[in-house]
């Protein structure tokens, strides 16, 4: 039977291997996390991305709906912005039942 060298050269032998392969696997299992964490991230930015596409949509029916609507402008603006035409008069309400 051949032998190489001797028992303890075996065995540092086999040690190096099962210390290389352990580092390997650190190496590949550190970096296998480390790709599920960015494919999870990914889904997360997908799903924000659609819900901001979402609300970019409703966002330009709104403004072609403005565009498009002069009393949908005149409700706004006397609604909200407290203005009226120039023949009106505006009366406010003060509710003293406190």
């Amino acid at each position: 039977m051949l032998r190489f060298g001797s028992r303890k050269a075996s065995r540092r032998r086999n040690r190096s291997l099962i210390c290389l392969i352990i580092i390997l696997a650190i190496f590949f299992l550190g970096g296998y996390s480390r790709l599920i964490r960015y494919y999870l991230k990914i889904r997360k930015l997908q799903k924000e991305v659609a819900i901001l596409k979402a609300e970019n949509e409703l966002i330009r029916m709104r403004i072609a709906r403005y565009q498009n609507d002069r009393e949908l402008i005149e409700h706004y603006a006397r609604d909200n912005l407290g203005m009226k035409k120039p023949s009106e008069a505006v009366i406010y309400i003060i509710d003293d039942r406190r």
